[in-house]
């Protein structure tokens, strides 16, 4: 998921940039942008074309005279300077208007505070995505430095700052994934990388303003179009046809969403499509773990004291299970996994000594547990099963149809005598059971 948001946003800043690369103002749209390309195809301005390719040049070439300064910063010095010295034909920033915010907290006065659905709704959707949306980019960041954020820190200071924001008028903020990795791969490192770019934002704004404008957008075109190019995680996309289908789907989806549609949107989805496939991989690991545990225990049942001196064949081929009062569904899913540990297991012997009443979810269990023995060969015998038990299973059908009258043994003894007189493999192959009968449902009472 996150590969295909850093993927998108990529793909996102190269395609903004088209049209100012070749001197044209851009549609805010990514469609009307793609549609609009063939338009404009006649009417490139080359002076645009040549500032952007200058820039792009200089980004990549002058880290190797000297990585000290940042090349993307000399890149916009030198070709703004250029650009105005020349009087080159090309579109600027133009005039930026500078106004001091004013306090605005008079204005809580005018929310209607007997309507606080109105305003709770609203708040809360835009703190759960501005929360994503910064959580997310930490990620990215954490990726990238190879360091580990602190989430707490990040949301205390991201709610602070949108409530003096909010005080003098601004709007919500959040992490910023495209200008974090410009810093990045400026050379920016720390927290102090942040500061130093607010206060050199502020300065530029009140004492350098008057310069900024003369600014071509070609050389931020340029500039954008190099951090894109760095942004898009080839690795992964050169990995893509190899990579887990479901992986390769959410990081399809979401590359387009960001691309297509919105960041916020990219990202909450995606966050949905990715816990789904969590729980499902928990889902069966957790059913993995448990399978295994059983099969550790099942290995190591502690037999009954007439179990004790079976001879070495019987252990080997026949499978004891031992049941005490409850039969749960989940009984069918371990006798699968049985079967895959204890491969020479040839008869299944079910002793239902102990279970004085059976339900319909027991009922359920025992068919869909037989039915996974009969498909690996393996014979059931139901040995000293009590009354109840044994009016609910003939009426289930599951007696005759899957275990026929003479598995059953009102003794242990007798059918261990029985397996002892026949050779175990020829007892099991001889068995034939009907699988595909329809259960009855039975309707159980509880005083």
């Amino acid at each position: 998921m996150i590969s295909g948001f850093i993927s998108g946003i990529g793909v996102l800043l190269i395609v903004l940039q088209i049209f100012p690369f070749l001197g044209h103002p851009s549609p805010q749209k990514i469609p009307d942008i793609l549609a609009g390309i063939p338009s404009i195809l006649n009417q490139i301005n080359f002076v645009a074309v040549g500032v952007a390719g200058s820039t792009i040049a200089i980004i990549y070439l002058f880290p190797k005279i000297s990585k000290i300064i940042p090349s993307s910063f000399v890149a916009l010095i030198l070709i703004t300077i250029a650009s105005t010295l020349m009087g080159l034909d090309v579109t600027i920033i133009g005039d930026i208007h500078i106004d001091l915010p004013e306090f605005k907290i008079n204005t809580l006065n005018l929310l209607n505070w007997f309507d606080l659905s109105a305003i709770i709704l609203p708040a809360l959707t835009i703190a759960i995505l501005g929360a994503i949306d910064s959580l997310l980019t930490s990620v990215v960041v954490d990726k990238k430095t190879k360091t580990r954020h602190n989430s707490n820190k990040e949301m205390i200071g991201q709610g602070l700052g949108n409530m003096v924001s909010a005080a003098i008028g601004g709007i919500p903020g959040a992490g910023a994934t495209m200008r974090s990795i410009i810093n990045i791969n400026a050379g920016g490192k720390t927290r102090l990388s942040g500061v130093i770019h607010g206060v050199l934002l502020l300065i530029i704004l009140f004492f350098a303003g008057s310069y900024a404008e003369y600014i071509p957008l070609p050389v931020l075109a340029g500039i954008l179009i190099t951090v894109g190019i760095d942004i898009i995680n080839y690795k992964e996309i050169k990995h893509f046809i190899r990579a887990p289908r479901t992986d390769a789907v959410i990081m399809l989806i979401v590359l387009s969403l960001t691309v297509f549609i919105d960041l916020f949107q990219a990202v909450t989805i995606g966050i949905v499509m990715a816990l789904i496939l969590f729980m499902k991989k928990t889902h069966a690991m957790m059913e993995d773990q448990s399978a295994e545990s059983y099969i550790k225990s099942i290995t190591h049942e502690k037999a009954w004291s007439d179990e004790v001196n079976l001879p070495e064949e019987i252990h080997k081929k026949v499978f004891i299970k031992h049941f005490d009062n409850t039969i749960l569904l989940e009984f069918a899913n371990k006798l699968h996994a049985m079967t895959k540990a204890l491969p020479e297991v040839r008869i299944v012997i079910m002793r239902m000594k102990r279970v004085a009443y059976l339900d319909q979810t027991g009922i359920v269990a025992i068919k869909e547990a037989i039915t996974v023995l009969q498909d690996n060969n393996i014979l059931v015998l139901i040995t000293e099963i009590q009354h109840q038990p044994l009016d609910m299973l003939k009426k289930a059908r599951i007696i005759p149809y899957l275990i026929p009258k003479e598995d059953l043994y009102t003794d242990f003894q007798h059918a261990i005598q029985t397996v002892k007189a026949n050779n175990i493999d020829t007892l099991a192959s001889e068995t034939k059971l009907d699988k595909d009968f329809p259960i009855k449902s039975i309707t159980t009472h509880t005083i």
